[in-house]
Formats: structure tokens, C-alpha cells, sequence
């Protein structure tokens, strides 16, 4: 049974002839018959949800209105009255429509992984080159100094990488010279 503004109007007179404790009493049953009414709509709704997206459905068609005592109602048929609002489904995808975006789907992904694997290979190539010139400035600096340490030696001893020390005569003296002044035409840029 339903509440009309009626019989609300009616309940509303008798609970103001009760005490306090019936009124609560009876105001709280009338909400619950209120919630138990909607309790039992989600199940509907979810039901109608689920019939509305499934698979063959999309060529039914679906109404909405409102019946006599102001509850939704959806069918598939229109009401009595005629007043109804239509649910439009949108329709399925077409095969080809789905394997088309699948295609592009595809492709761009593809495009993407080779953006990405070119942009690793820019970027270690950046390293490589960053990391030869680095190496290529140490040496220089190094040759340079090599170059400074053999022209102030003049005759006075060296220390070989070994730690012997030896007197270096005028040939060995300019072939490594020259040989510091190859290093700094090869690494000093």
C-alpha cells in the first residue's frame, strides 16, 4: 500500500492526538514502509541496467513514465496513456569498426615503443659522445702538462712511470715532444 497526501494528511491529525512515544513509533514504521518500498526498486533497476546492456538487446525498445501513483516504471511496451519517454540504446560496434580500432590501436603503440627505443638510442649516443669528450679533455690536460713537464726538464733527470729515475738525452728528450704535441693535436679540439 502506498501513501497518498491524503492519507497523510489523515495520519498527520491522528499522530497529533497521540503522546509522544506512539507518534515517534509511528512515524518511524511509516519511513520504514517508505524504505522497504525502496528497497525493493534497486534490484529492479539493477535487473533493468543489466537487460539494458545486454548483448541482443539493442533492437528493443524501452519506456520510461510514470504510472499512477508517481513510481517509474520501465517496459517494453508503452503504457496505456501513451505518455512515455523512449530509452535509445546506442547501437554495437560493427566488426570492421572494432578491428579498424584495434588497427589503430595497434599502430600507435607500435609508434610509440619505436619513439621511445629511438629516444634511448639519442640518449645513449648523447652519453657516449658527453663521455668521449670528457676523456678527450682529460687526456688533453694531461698531454699539455706532459708537454710543460719535458720542456722545463731540460737536462735534469725524469722519473720514468716506474718510478726509475733517467737522465734523457737531447733525441729522447724531443721525441717526447713531439710525441706529447701528437696527443694534443689528437685530443684537444
Amino acid at each position: 500500500m502506498y501513501c497518498t497526501s491524503e492519507s497523510m494528511a489523515k495520519s498527520s491529525r491522528d499522530l497529533d492526538a497521540l503522546p509522544i512515544v506512539e507518534k515517534v513509533s509511528k512515524v518511524a514504521a511509516r519511513s520504514n514502509h517508505k524504505m522497504d518500498r525502496r528497497a525493493h526498486l534497486v534490484p529492479a533497476l539493477s535487473a533493468l541496467a543489466f537487460a539494458l546492456m545486454a548483448p541482443g538487446q539493442g533492437h528493443a525498445e524501452m519506456y520510461r513514465w510514470l504510472d499512477q501513483t508517481g513510481v517509474t516504471v520501465y517496459s517494453q511496451s508503452p503504457p496505456p496513456s501513451g505518455e512515455a519517454t523512449e530509452i535509445r540504446k546506442d547501437p554495437a560496434p560493427r566488426a570492421s569498426d572494432v578491428e579498424a580500432a584495434r588497427t589503430r590501436l595497434k599502430q600507435q603503440l607500435e609508434s610509440e615503443f619505436d619513439d621511445r627505443e629511438a629516444e634511448t638510442e639519442r640518449s645513449a649516443k648523447e652519453a657516449e659522445k658527453e663521455e668521449s669528450a670528457r676523456r678527450d679533455s682529460e687526456a688533453c690536460a694531461a698531454a699539455r702538462s706532459n708537454l710543460k713537464t719535458i720542456e722545463n726538464l731540460g737536462a735534469r733527470r725524469a722519473v720514468t712511470p716506474e718510478g726509475d729515475a733517467v737522465y734523457l738525452s737531447d733525441r729522447q728528450r724531443r721525441d717526447l715532444m713531439d710525441k706529447a704535441r701528437d696527443q694534443i693535436r689528437k685530443t684537444c679540439r
